[in-house]
């Protein structure tokens, strides 16, 4: 912040947190490694160096930018901030999801994760169902197939899968 940005954060941010947050958004906007990255949009401007570390891309100066969570650990923290943002949110169909569960069950496809044995009631017939190609790579509606195109996956799993940038390797797990 100092060096960058001179210290001074914009008026429309309460909180440097939530300013570095927003740079961070904009970086992985041009960030190849990024999720959704469309090379025809937009020209790859940044390099993910490890874990939540950029360098601009091309070796200009190497010049390296730290993570969020890499940061000096600060002697306040403030959360609650608020900020708009906009997102595209893509319809889901209960029925493909309702398919998609008779057909392979509740249990994690990847880790054999199952809620109700685990939670009793409350996890009864709780679980995630990924699409093995994202919606937002689709890019438009399309017509699922309940077995082929979705699986059931736990909540820590499908955290994984979504953290990385390829596809998921989902597509070779079959019915058990």
């Amino acid at each position: 912040m100092s060096i960058y940005c001179g210290g001074v954060i914009p008026e429309n941010y309460q909180h440097e947190k939530s300013f570095r947050q927003t740079i961070q958004c904009k970086i992985e906007d041009y960030c190849p490694q990024a999720e959704g990255y469309d090379l025809s949009k937009k020209e790859g401007k940044f390099l993910r160096i490890g874990h939540g570390k950029y360098r601009i891309a091309a070796g200009h100066k190497s010049m390296e930018f730290p993570a969020l969570e890499e940061e000096i650990e600060a002697d306040k923290y403030f959360e609650g901030a608020t900020k708009k943002i906009s997102v595209n949110c893509y319809e889901r169909s209960p029925y493909a999801r309702k398919k998609c569960i008779e057909y392979y069950g509740t249990k994690c496809i990847v880790c054999d994760f199952d809620f109700e044995k685990v939670y009793g009631e409350i996890g009864k017939a709780f679980i995630h169902v990924h699409h093995i190609v994202p919606l937002a790579e689709i890019k438009s509606s399309y017509i699922v197939d309940p077995t082929r195109d979705l699986r059931p996956v736990c909540a820590n799993c499908h955290a994984m899968i979504h953290r990385a940038s390829l596809h998921c390797p989902l597509s070779s797990y079959n019915k058990r």
